[in-house]
């Protein structure tokens, strides 16, 4: 099977493997992973994951493939592979007893506990919470893509980034922060969902108005940080309707800013 490399160190460096889904890291990966640098290191071996990835039309609770992989490079992953389900239609994954060596009696329930707790902690809008459980904040990073230019007709230009992969169960109007479009993070208000006043073809996007003037950055990586959830994404009764709510939107974010 073709594993696609988005990281990796010198070609043919034996390495120590670390297999898991990877969805945040949430703690427990990152414990496993300390563990799993430390015993790379004394074995003098760089220390790779492979990233077992949903299918197409799964999604991810907490991460898309990008932040995972940036995530994980923090964590000290020199080499990173990614198996994306449905590549190869297993049922079965077998491997010899001493493939967990890295891992504690209880790793494997700890684990799911967190990712269970990440996926509820994202449904609930509940950032606080997921970052604890991620020891990060809820970041989620992608390129800026034109769009149909609808938001600035209505006078609120907004960055588009595509993410049809997660993560799961976000849409709806936030409060938020860009990073990467300055010195320091930009207040903004962002909309996650698939835009049911304006569209019908199912698309997942992730629009974000910055509350500060900015220049045009087509082809830029930003990174949004979540952190406060205005409302669930609904269909609206036409674009005044949606200017309306936009412009409600603008001020919810502005006072929770600050």
């Amino acid at each position: 099977m073709k594993l696609p490399r988005t990281h990796q160190a010198a070609a043919g460096e034996p390495c120590l493997l670390v297999v898991s889904d990877f969805d945040g890291p949430h703690g427990a990966h990152r414990r496993l992973l300390a563990r799993a640098r430390a015993r790379a290191d004394a074995d003098g071996l760089a220390l790779a994951a492979l990233l077992l990835a949903p299918g197409r039309q799964e999604g991810r609770s907490a991460s898309n493939l990008r932040d995972a992989a940036m995530a994980l490079r923090e964590c000290g992953v020199e080499q990173l592979m990614i198996a994306r389900a449905g590549s190869a239609r297993a049922r079965r994954i077998m491997a010899w007893p001493n493939v967990r060596q890295c891992m504690e009696a209880d790793d494997e329930a700890r684990m799911a506990r967190s990712a269970q707790a990440v996926d509820a902690a994202v449904r609930a809008a509940d950032f606080a919470a997921v970052q604890r459980l991620l020891e990060r904040p809820l970041v989620v990073s992608g390129r800026v893509v034109h769009g149909r230019k609808l938001g600035r007709t209505l006078g609120f230009p907004t960055l588009n980034l595509r993410m049809p992969h997660g993560p799961r169960g976000l849409d709806g109007v936030y409060a938020v922060r860009v990073h990467g479009l300055a010195p320091s993070a930009l207040p903004a208000v962002a909309s996650v969902g698939i835009r049911p006043t304006v569209e019908d073809d199912g698309e997942r996007l992730l629009e974000v108005h910055v509350l500060e003037p900015i220049a045009a950055c087509y082809g830029k990586i930003v990174g949004v940080e979540f952190l406060k959830k205005l409302r669930d994404e609904v269909k609206l009764d036409g674009l005044e309707a949606l200017e309306a709510a936009i412009g409600r939107d603008i001020i919810a974010a502005s006072l929770y800013l600050g």
